[in-house]
């Protein structure tokens, strides 16, 4: 909650719509990657989708290893900003 408390969400006292907010807005951003797959290619959701894995797994079996947290983060920024920042695939 430390992270989510530099924009004021840690004071919001009912915080159970949180994870399904996120999770539809990550599943918004796996539609946008993969309908954009054609000029990036498949790398940005790749790397997306491990980092979604990654994510499913350290939170979801209680693994709660903070690095692999950080690392599934890690994982799903490097693959949005390189869909955002790349350039066209050419064929």
């Amino acid at each position: 909650m430390s992270v989510l408390s530099g924009i004021g969400l840690s004071q919001i006292p009912y915080q159970n719509w949180l994870l399904p907010l996120f999770g539809v807005l990550l599943g918004v951003h796996l539609y946008l990657l993969f309908k954009n797959m054609n000029l990036k290619g498949p790398g940005p959701i790749i790397l997306t989708c491990l980092g979604y894995l990654l994510l499913i797994i350290t939170k979801g079996f209680g693994v709660g290893n903070e690095f692999l947290i950080y690392g599934a983060v890690g994982l799903i920024s490097v693959g949005a900003f390189w869909n955002s920042f790349s350039f066209s695939r050419t064929t």
